[in-house]
């Protein structure tokens, strides 16, 4: 089912114009984080651990921890083992994963999250999808951890990877 949905991701990112897409209150980034900042410059604010690489992607992922004096939610929802994924791509921030627990978590982020950026693109039972100009927010149930998680990420970086990855006969 993941494989569907990031096939339908990649169709809809190369059919639709990038220019067409956008949803309400977009974030050009997650708090003060923005979309294309170096390792370096994400280090300089914040502690960050190297969790892992992924080939596929030529990607890697580090766990940043919450700042002392940040919020520890999102949307009032605690977010899990106070921090979060973030994933750099050329060494370009493209992507934050953020992990929540309980039965009703999906369902109070998907409601705020639609209060804050409106109806999504894709709206399924488990998984709901905004496509915008910059940013792409994924927001899905997880069953099995008894919880959810919401991806944002940049949408260009997006768009950028999988050009590279079709050119490489992805």
């Amino acid at each position: 089912m993941k494989f569907i949905k990031q096939i339908i991701m990649t169709i809809l990112l190369l059919v639709v114009p990038v220019s067409g897409l956008a949803f309400q209150n977009e974030p050009i980034g997650f708090r003060d984080l923005y979309w294309g900042e170096t390792l370096e410059e994400v280090k300089q604010g914040r502690e960050v651990e190297y969790f892992n690489y992924d080939e596929k992607t030529n990607s890697v992922t580090y766990w940043v921890h919450l700042n002392s004096d940040e919020s520890k939610t999102l949307s009032q929802v605690p977010i899990l083992r106070e921090g979060f994924d973030a994933t750099f791509w050329n060494d370009k921030l493209w992507k934050i994963i953020l992990y929540f627990n309980g039965k009703s978590t999906f369902t109070s982020l998907k409601n705020a999250m639609i209060q804050l950026y409106g109806k999504p693109q894709i709206n399924e039972w488990d998984n709901c999808i905004w496509i915008g100009k910059n940013t792409i927010i994924d927001i899905a149930n997880d069953s099995a951890a008894g919880g959810a998680w919401i991806s944002i990420g940049s949408t260009k970086l997006l768009y950028d990877l999988i050009k590279e990855q079709a050119s490489q006969g992805w």
